[in-house]
């Protein structure tokens, strides 16, 4: 017996492997094609609780750039700056919250 998810409602096309697929494997795409309402309701819900974030930040762009600025320059060992910028940007976060 194949599965075939286009003859079950399912618009995905399928690429067969081989001929039979095991029971517990059609499970799977059953449940991945078609979620319950409980697993509906947790997707929603997790979804809603998604934070977006910049993926720049003006602030600790200029707060890098800085850091890294003075290693290029010699006045720091990268070590230092790293330590630095560390304790800089938990600083700013700290202050944002």
């Amino acid at each position: 017996m194949i599965y075939n998810p286009v003859e079950e409602g399912n618009l995905l096309a399928e690429t067969n492997v081989r001929d039979e697929i095991t029971s517990s494997e059609a499970e799977l795409v059953r449940l991945y094609s078609y979620p319950d309402e409980e697993v509906k309701s947790s997707f929603i819900a997790n979804m809603e609780k998604v934070e977006v974030v910049l993926a720049s930040d003006p602030s600790i762009e200029a707060i890098v750039h800085e850091e890294l600025s003075s290693v290029y320059a010699g006045e720091k060992d990268i070590s230092e700056a790293a330590k630095t910028l560390e304790d800089r940007l938990k600083t700013l976060y700290s202050e944002k919250d």
